[in-house]
């Protein structure tokens, strides 16, 4: 007997295109891998297990043979033994029989979905003359990139050096377990703290002059958000020269034309819909000079001489990391705020940070392109925007901290809750508290930020599919 507890909430009512005794299916393999493994698994495991699995399912056919698969040595992880439970279960339940490429495939996968321990950080100290200047500007900094590996030190004008390197210290060793440290100041005086404090703590230390707000919020998204060392951060902010000018000149060597690679098993299906999901990002930071190319883990395998020979490749995205020296993102990690912001710091270009641009550009644009298969009535790439703002508003209305993974689900689901609407085709929620969710204070917070549909739509959710919502953020 298989665990099969109920789907999460924030999946019940989402559109996300898959059948109903898939997701169960994934939810039971999901608590019962748990259990075998003692480890956790990421929010994307049911969808991203599930889109794989369902295309199993639905075909009925023999599992590809992936001959690519055979250059990884996996019968030595955990998830091996969990890969096949999968396949026991698919043959018992479904009468599927996978083959031993698939198994492989399947152990990469589960590997790829476990939570892993957060790796430590950089972290960024600002130290600057004058009362609050250095705190005025990490409070920005922490505002817009909602990381927290970063400090301030207020010095009075008249402060000796050897005052302030103490002071500076003093935050140092508040943080011994930071894997460095990137030291912004603001006059020359202080360049030589970080070496003199480097051989003092028996920590790296790097320092850069000439402190800005917009260097300190660059530092801190490359510390927080970037897979670097302190040294690589260090060397790519003294080329750093604000938001409002394009830095990609400083990463071109020679004249190769630059390149990201978007890998997958097979190299046109995920890597297909990956390279339109580039273009369309690349296209808002003003890098059309950038070529996206798609290829199969076999072929980066085998040709990888020739591409790097051909291309300057900047980074790849995909289901493997190839290997060639250069950044790399996972695709789980690419449709989240973190993939987003470390592509954008890896890239470059114009694409300045502002209060008002919160959305993962990433997100928000494969929110667009998989609507197009479901709406009728509405263009997402109008809708979309709109959608942001009444999410944004229930957000700070409800002191959510981020929706985070869910963001993309809430995205699809409320707009295909208002297309619902458009077309008097709404669904009725009949759970026992719709009465005194309907008498609370938290429903008018609710319907305060439906007025945004109404307004800019002309269109607005009726009460059951409010519910719906409140559902889904409010049990999350």
């Amino acid at each position: 007997q298989y665990i099969d507890l109920s789907l999460p909430k924030k999946l019940e009512h989402v559109d996300h295109g898959l059948p109903n005794a898939t997701l169960v299916f994934c939810q039971s393999l999901k608590n019962e891998l748990e259990l075998q493994l003692n480890k956790e698994f990421s929010h994307g495991f049911l969808l991203s297990l599930g889109y794989h699995l369902n295309n199993i399912i639905q075909k009925r056919t023999r599992s590809r043979t992936n001959t690519w698969i055979r250059h990884y040595r996996v019968d030595n992880l955990e998830e091996y033994e969990s890969a096949l439970t999968i396949k026991k279960r698919l043959y018992k339940e479904f009468d599927i029989d996978i083959n031993d490429d698939e198994v492989v495939y399947l152990t990469i996968l589960l590997a790829s979905l476990v939570v892993r321990e957060r790796d430590k950080h950089i972290h960024v100290i600002v130290a600057t003359h004058g009362d609050m200047i250095a705190s005025n500007m990490v409070d920005i900094a922490k505002i817009l990139i909602a990381e927290d590996n970063i400090s301030a030190v207020n010095m009075p004008l008249d402060i000796r050096p050897n005052q302030a390197i103490a002071q500076i210290k003093q935050t140092i060793t508040a943080y011994s377990n930071a894997k460095g440290f990137l030291l912004l100041v603001d006059m020359g005086s202080l360049i030589q703290a970080g070496y003199l404090l480097s051989q003092e703590c028996n920590v790296p230390v790097r320092t850069l002059d000439m402190v800005s707000t917009p260097l300190v919020i660059e530092a801190l998204r490359r510390s927080a958000l970037l897979d670097a060392d302190l040294d690589d951060i260090y060397l790519s902010l003294q080329h750093f020269k604000g938001y409002g000018v394009s830095e990609h000149n400083a990463v071109v060597t020679g004249n190769k034309p630059l390149a990201v690679l978007a890998i997958c098993s097979s190299g046109e299906g995920i890597a297909r819909k990956l390279k339109n999901l580039l273009s369309s990002v690349l296209e808002e930071m003003n890098r059309k000079d950038i070529h996206i190319i798609n290829l199969s883990v076999e072929e980066v395998l085998n040709t990888k001489h020739k591409i790097t020979t051909e291309y300057q490749v900047l980074l790849s995205i995909g289901v493997i990391n190839p290997g060639l020296d250069v950044p790399y993102i996972s695709l789980p990690d690419f449709f989240s705020p973190k993939g987003e912001l470390t592509f954008q710091t890896i890239i470059g270009g114009a694409f300045p940070v502002m209060v008002e641009n919160k959305n993962p550009v990433t997100l928000t644009k494969l929110a667009e392109q998989y609507l197009q298969e479901f709406l009728t009535y509405l263009n997402p790439k109008k809708i979309v925007p709109i959608v942001m703002l009444f999410l944004q508003q229930l957000k700070e209305q409800r002191h959510f901290d981020e929706f985070g993974s869910n963001l993309l689900n809430m995205i699809v689901h409320t707009c295909v809750a208002i297309e619902r609407s458009v077309r008097n085709e709404t669904i009725t929620y009949n759970k026992l508290n719709r009465e005194a969710y309907l008498m609370s204070e938290l429903f008018k917070i609710y319907q305060k930020a439906n007025e945004i549909l109404e307004d800019k739509l002309d269109v607005k959710l009726n009460d059951d599919e409010l519910l719906f919502i409140i559902d889904m953020l409010e049990k999350e």
